[in-house]
C-alpha cells in the first residue's frame, strides 16, 4: 500500500505572479492593439463587437463594456469594478449579452441563479474523509476574482445577501467549522433579471418589479430596464435581420436603408445619424453609437477583443482632469438634489460615476479621463435613470386610471410612501399632500380633509404639530 503525495521544493504567493486578466500578447497583437485604439469610431466599434447578433440595445451593450473594463485600482482598499444589472420582460436578448460579456472578458464565469446556490457562489467548506480536516473549496465569486462574473436570472437568487459584502468591500468572509478566514472576490457582477409576474409593471417600482433588497440594489452601478414595446414596423425589419444573421453570419444592414427611405420616424433626426462618431457636444451617444444605414461595421473577433480588454487593464491607469473633477462633481450635487430619484444618492454613486468615467478613458487607452468621458457616462447613467423613475399615466385615456375609490387610496398611499422612503425622516405638510393628490388626478375622494384624518387615524400618517404629517413607512 503506498500513499500519494506531493513534496514541494519551494512556494511563491500567487500575487507576485502575474494578474488573472493578464494574457500573453506577441508584438503583433500589441500593434494591432494599437492601431485600433486610433480609430475615430472606437467606442462605437467595441460596442458592436459585443454580442453582435443582438439588435440595438447600444447603451446596455456600452455600460457592459465599461463595467468589464473597470477603473482604476487604489491602493486604499476602495473598489474599482462597476456592477451591471438588466432587468426586464424576456426574450430581449438579456442572457446573450451576459454570455458574451463573460466570453470576451480574461477571465469570466457564466452561471445561473436558478442551478446554484449562496455556497456555489461564494465558497463552501468540504471535509476530507481520509484525513478528516476542513477545505475551502471557492464558487463562482472567487473563481472570477479580478474577472468578471455573469448570473443570469437573477431573480430567481434566494440568497441575495450573500452578494453585499462582495459587491462592495470586494471579498468573502467565513467563519465555519473552526475556520475563519476572508477570500479576495474582486469580481464585477453583470447580473440580468425577468421581473416579477414575467413582465415589467411600469406601475411599480423596479424595486417592486424584483421584489429585491434595496441594499443590494444600490449596489449597482447602473440598472438598465428593457421593456417589450410592440411596433409592427420596428419588429418586421427586426425579423429580417434575426433571419439574415442565421443565414450568413453577418447583419444585414439593407433594413436599415429601406427604413429611413420610408421615412419611418424612430424618434431621432436622420442627420445625428450622419455625423462624425468621435466626440461632439451637439451629437448624443445613443446616436454616435448608432450604425449609419449604408455603412457596415466588421466587428471584432472574441479573442482580439479579449486581447484589447487584457492590455487595457494592464497598462492603462486613467485619473481624472480637473475640467473632469468639476463635471463629476456638478452632476453629483444635481442628482442630490433630484426628487425623482427611486434610490437615495448617497456617495456611492459618486464613485459609480468616476469608476465608469475612468473605465471610458481606459477604453480608449488614454491616461487621462477627459470632459467628454464623463459626459458619455453621464448620458448612459440618466438613460437608467428615465427608466428607473417613470410613474404612472393617471391621466392616461387606456384605462389605466384607477376606477375605484380604494384603487385611488393605495395610488395615494404608494406615491407618499415613495417619496418618504427617497427622503427619509421628512414630514409633509396638508398642502403638500394636497398637491400630490392632485398630481395623481384623483376623483373618487370628496372630502381631503376626513381622508387625511381617517388615514392619520389607521396609522398610516402620524401627524405633528401645525398640520405636519409624518409618514409611516412599510
Amino acid at each position: 500500500m503506498f500513499t500519494l503525495y506531493v513534496e514541494g521544493i519551494s512556494i511563491v504567493s500567487s500575487k507576485v505572479l502575474e494578474k488573472s486578466y493578464e494574457i500573453n500578447l506577441s508584438e503583433h497583437d500589441v500593434n494591432e492593439i494599437l492601431s485600433i485604439s486610433k480609430r475615430s469610431d472606437l467606442f462605437k466599434l467595441l460596442v458592436h463587437s459585443l454580442c453582435p447578433s443582438i439588435y440595438g440595445h447600444e447603451l446596455i451593450k456600452a455600460g457592459l463594456l465599461l463595467a468589464i473594463f473597470g477603473g482604476t485600482e487604489r491602493v486604499n482598499g476602495m473598489r474599482n469594478s462597476s456592477h451591471v444589472l438588466i432587468v426586464g420582460d424576456p426574450g430581449l436578448g438579456k442572457s446573450q449579452m451576459l454570455i458574451s460579456a463573460s466570453n470576451i472578458s480574461p477571465r469570466g464565469i457564466y452561471v445561473g441563479a436558478n442551478t446554484t446556490t449562496a455556497a456555489g457562489l461564494t465558497v463552501t467548506l468540504t471535509k476530507d474523509s481520509n484525513r478528516n480536516e476542513w477545505a475551502l473549496e471557492a464558487g463562482a465569486l472567487v473563481l472570477s476574482d479580478q474577472g468578471v462574473c455573469c448570473i443570469d436570472e437573477f431573480d430567481k437568487m434566494k440568497y441575495h445577501t450573500s452578494l453585499l459584502e462582495a459587491m462592495e468591500q470586494q471579498s468573502i468572509s467565513i467563519a465555519k467549522s473552526g475556520i475563519v478566514t476572508t477570500v479576495p472576490a474582486r469580481s464585477t457582477i453583470l447580473a440580468a433579471a425577468n421581473p416579477k409576474g414575467g413582465h415589467y409593471n411600469k406601475s411599480k417600482s423596479t424595486k417592486a418589479n424584483l421584489n429585491m433588497d434595496s441594499a443590494l440594489l444600490s449596489r449597482f452601478d447602473l440598472v438598465f430596464v428593457l421593456l417589450d414595446k410592440p411596433d409592427h414596423e420596428m419588429d418586421k425589419f427586426l425579423s429580417e435581420q434575426v433571419i439574415s444573421f442565421h443565414n450568413s453570419g453577418k447583419r444585414n444592414f439593407s433594413f436599415q436603408q429601406k427604413w429611413k427611405n420610408n421615412q419611418i420616424n424612430f424618434n431621432r433626426q436622420d442627420s445625428a445619424l450622419e455625423s462624425l462618431d468621435n466626440f461632439s457636444d451637439d451629437v448624443p451617444l445613443i446616436d454616435r453609437l448608432k450604425i449609419k444605414s449604408e455603412a457596415y461595421i466588421e466587428p471584432l473577433s472574441s479573442s482580439m477583443l479579449r486581447k484589447y480588454i487584457s492590455y487595457a487593464k494592464k497598462y492603462v491607469h486613467p485619473r481624472l482632469s480637473p475640467l473632469a473633477k468639476s463635471r463629476l462633481k456638478e452632476f453629483y450635487l444635481e442628482m442630490r438634489h433630484s426628487k425623482s430619484e427611486e434610490t437615495p444618492v448617497t456617495t456611492r454613486q459618486l464613485e459609480s460615476l468616476i469608476r465608469l468615467a475612468e473605465a471610458r478613458a481606459k477604453l480608449a487607452l488614454r491616461d487621462v479621463v477627459c470632459l467628454e468621458d464623463c459626459n458619455d457616462v453621464i448620458e448612459i447613467v440618466n438613460f437608467c435613470k428615465a427608466n428607473l423613475d417613470q410613474k404612472p399615466n393617471t391621466n392616461s385615456k387606456s384605462g389605466k386610471k384607477p376606477n375605484s375609490k380604494s384603487a385611488e387610496i393605495k395610488l395615494f398611499l404608494a406615491e407618499i410612501q415613495t417619496l418618504a422612503q427617497q427622503n427619509p425622516g421628512s414630514e409633509f405638510s396638508y398642502q403638500q399632500l394636497f398637491q400630490i393628490a392632485q398630481e395623481l388626478n384623483l376623483q373618487k375622494i370628496d372630502d381631503f380633509n376626513a381622508f387625511i384624518e381617517t388615514l392619520n387615524y389607521q396609522g398610516y400618517l402620524l401627524k405633528r404639530n401645525n398640520k405636519m404629517y409624518k409618514v409611516i413607512t412599510v
